[in-house]
């Protein structure tokens, strides 16, 4: 049985916030990117989109066949995020993949508050290089459910990790 972990109750406006799920369970690799793009999509468009509406800043972020890994800056509170984000993310690739009544994150999720810019940019570095590691892709540009590729494929102009404004955290 296990425990529900969440962001501490100390939210540090204007800090990153590095967050990793892992799928429920041992379920098939099959299921999961890369041979089941759909739900990669899935999830990235619903991070893309609560980045869009202002929520998060999006940062380094990975679907991998295992978990989800990301690096976002919070502008609402963290507790209220991430509990959207997985049960969109849950319902929307459950609904693609055909899966019902069952879960579809494990119960608890990692996430770390990043001290500063050295450290954010050491965990976006790790972020982007995990498929390369795994063997899923030769280099972080190639797998596609990834900050690394949309980078890639982005025009040069601004970078995905500058950082905004100060705002209201909630």
């Amino acid at each position: 049985m296990g425990t529900r972990r969440r962001p501490s109750r100390i939210d540090p406006q204007g800090h990153w916030l590095f967050l990793t799920w892992p799928f429920h369970g041992s379920l098939p690799r099959v299921l999961y990117p890369p041979r089941q793009p759909s739900a990669a999509e899935a999830i990235l468009e619903i991070l893309r989109r609560g980045a869009g509406r202002g929520d998060y800043q999006l940062g380094a972020y990975v679907v991998m066949p295992d978990r989800v890994d990301l690096l976002l800056l919070p502008f609402i509170s963290p507790s209220r995020l991430l509990k959207a984000l997985r049960g969109h993310t849950a319902r929307q690739a459950n609904r693609l993949l055909g899966r019902t009544g069952r879960p579809f994150w494990q119960p608890e999720s990692g996430h770390r508050w990043v001290r500063d810019e050295p450290e954010r940019q050491r965990i976006a570095a790790g972020i982007e290089s995990q498929p390369v590691q795994a063997g899923l892709a030769p280099q972080a540009e190639d797998y596609p459910w990834s900050s690394a590729s949309g980078r890639a494929r982005a025009p040069a102009t601004t970078s995905s990790f500058d950082t905004p404004s100060p705002r209201p955290l909630y």
